[in-house]
């Protein structure tokens, strides 16, 4: 029987999703013949697809930039392709009638809650808007799922670190499935960013220098980065990506499955009678800058180790020292050429 069809009390009856909310109605027969000729009056009537064929986000975006590569200046078409790439975090290989509402707003809340800007939030959010309107265009889609959020979602306030102790950690770390194990645990021991590290390739990896080089990094410009032993060790010994997904592509949705570690491990703490304290996966990126300041690091190394554009962004980590461990870090900044 087709999904859109299911009878109740011998009555046939249709359903079917629209913009993510789901419509019922009654087919008024008991004849299964008559019923499915009635289901197809009501699909081509309330689909949104109006009899054309279901597709799925990969192909309307895909298909989208192909067709907006021939009319826009090619500078545009890679930062919407930029876009595109983290829009398939969260939606690569889900239906496009998938892409509601609430969807986008878990996107923007994912997006935050890794730290990234709301002007580059809303970079994304302008490529999955015209994505929609060129599906509406020709007939693919329903609404556009970007003109339904409000002006509240894209507020941003920056959020408060609170450094979580060790057990948590460790307890959050452990708790993750997958390649998001390793994939955390080099975040903290290399002071990456999560995107830096998901799409890292081995071939990007020299173990013998101990250094990785970033080409695609935030600021679009090349970084290399010291790998510690602790780094090193995260890293499989062949592969494409250092952190490839069951299908071999870069992780995806770490964000996402990052939560369900962290509620994992509140249950672990609850059952054991310890504290735990939640932390976003960004938050092991400042993890490491802090403890390598406490360690003996330089500010301007860190700097460089982190990809910042300013020595301002590294000074931050001061205020998460001891007042002898930043006098210490700032006399040693003094010393140390850049």
């Amino acid at each position: 029987m087709s999904k859109n069809l299911y009878q109740r009390g011998g009555v046939y009856y249709a359903r079917l999703q629209v913009s993510g909310a789901e419509r019922r109605v009654s087919l008024k027969t008991t004849d299964r013949r008559e019923a499915e000729r009635r289901l197809k009056v009501f699909l081509t009537e309330n689909s949104p697809y109006h009899g054309t064929i279901r597709r799925s986000f990969d192909d309307v975006v895909g298909d989208f930039l192909d067709e907006a590569s021939s009319r826009l200046k090619p500078k545009t078409i890679k930062r919407y392709e930029v876009s595109a790439i983290q829009l398939g975090n969260k939606f690569s290989g889900k239906w496009w009638d998938g892409v509601t509402k609430r969807a986008v707003v878990e996107y923007i809340d994912e997006r935050k809650a890794d730290g990234v800007k709301i002007p580059t939030i809303r970079r994304d959010l302008t490529v999955l808007s015209q994505a929609a309107e060129w599906a509406m265009e020709r007939g693919i889609g329903g609404a556009n799922p970007v003109d339904e959020i409000g002006k509240r979602q894209l507020r941003y306030k920056k959020p408060t670190f609170v450094r979580p102790n060790e057990q948590s950690i460790e307890a959050t770390i452990n708790a993750a499935y997958g390649n998001l194990t390793p994939l955390a645990r080099f975040l903290r021991h290399s002071g990456m960013r999560l995107d830096e590290a998901a799409t890292l390739r081995l071939e990007s990896v020299d173990r013998a220098r101990k250094v990785a080089t970033l080409f695609d990094t935030k600021n679009r410009r090349s970084r290399a980065v010291t790998l510690s032993d602790e780094a090193l060790a995260c890293l499989p010994d062949h592969g494409e990506y250092a952190f490839p997904s069951r299908t071999g592509e870069p992780y995806r949705q770490a964000s996402t499955n990052w939560q369900e570690a962290k509620a994992r491990a509140r249950k672990t703490a609850q059952k054991e009678g310890w504290r735990y304290t939640p932390f976003r996966l960004h938050d092991l990126r400042h993890i490491y800058a802090i403890e390598y300041l406490a360690n003996g690091g330089n500010l301007y190394a860190l700097q460089r180790q982190l990809g910042h554009g300013t020595i301002r962004q590294t000074e931050e980590y001061l205020q998460y020292l001891s007042p002898e461990e930043a006098r210490l870090a700032v006399d040693r900044s003094a010393q140390i050429p850049a």
